[in-house]
């Protein structure tokens, strides 16, 4: 389902995926605490922009030690995230219509790119907010991930790049392969500092939940580390020429 292109309709349609879906449950929990650890290694100065950030998962562990600015587009989440986080300044608009009143060090744009109508120019717009010497650091489901690619030779995905139900329900709009995800950031005249991934994902997440181990699953976020091109998660880093 795709939603009509005016704002106030695409909040609505924002609005309705929060209520009825959960990202961070079973493995994707792990997961974003794994891409938390990440997204630290590249962090940089004190002003954190985070766009998109659900109900918090990942903001829990960046609002103590970081001026944390938030842009969420569900006035549900934006409720969770003031509750949670009173020292933290909870913007509920869309990422398209933010008007930022300073710079950024750093902005992160995690599994977000894969939500918007238009990533090219969320793209633009994040370059345009970063403070010198800023960067962006952006996380993205990889559409050549193994899973998906055994998903296809299985038939059931029609192509590495469709909608799962899962993707469907949690609004997806896009599952990049690297070359498109890097394109996101060149064509913005961005520089690209480190193009990664994580987590070597062979098997469903209802398979890992039930019958792996926790040493396991981190064992195999790892490994993706080690094999970005097939790998279940994708990041980039990039700044401003």
């Amino acid at each position: 389902m795709q939603p009509n292109h005016s704002s106030s309709e695409e909040v609505q349609w924002q609005e309705r995926v929060a209520r009825t879906f959960d990202y961070f449950e079973g493995v994707c929990a792990a997961a974003a605490e794994y891409s938390l650890g990440i997204v630290k290694r590249h962090l940089v100065g004190k002003r954190i922009l985070e766009v998109g950030p659900a109900n918090g998962h990942m903001t829990r562990s960046l609002v103590k030690d970081f001026d944390l600015t938030m842009v969420e587009p569900s006035e549900t989440n934006c409720q969770k995230l003031r509750q949670c986080f009173p020292r933290a300044q909870v913007i509920p608009t869309l990422v398209e219509d933010f008007i930022p009143s300073e710079r950024f060090d750093s902005i992160l744009l995690c599994h977000l790119l894969d939500h918007v109508r238009d990533p090219e120019r969320v793209v633009r717009m994040a370059g345009g907010w970063l403070s010198p010497g800023g960067k962006i650091i952006a996380i993205s489901p990889n559409s050549d991930s193994l899973h998906r690619q055994a998903a296809v030779r299985m038939g059931l995905l029609p192509a590495v790049n469709a909608f799962s139900e899962r993707d469907k329900v949690q609004g997806k709009r896009k599952i990049f392969n690297r070359e498109e995800f890097r394109r996101l950031f060149s064509s913005a005249g961005l520089e690209i500092e480190f193009f990664g991934g994580y987590w070597l994902k062979p098997v469903s997440n209802r398979q890992i939940d039930e019958q792996w181990t926790p040493e396991m699953i981190n064992a195999f976020f790892v490994l993706g580390e080690n094999y970005p091109e097939i790998a279940a998660e994708m990041y980039l880093i990039a700044r401003s020429k």
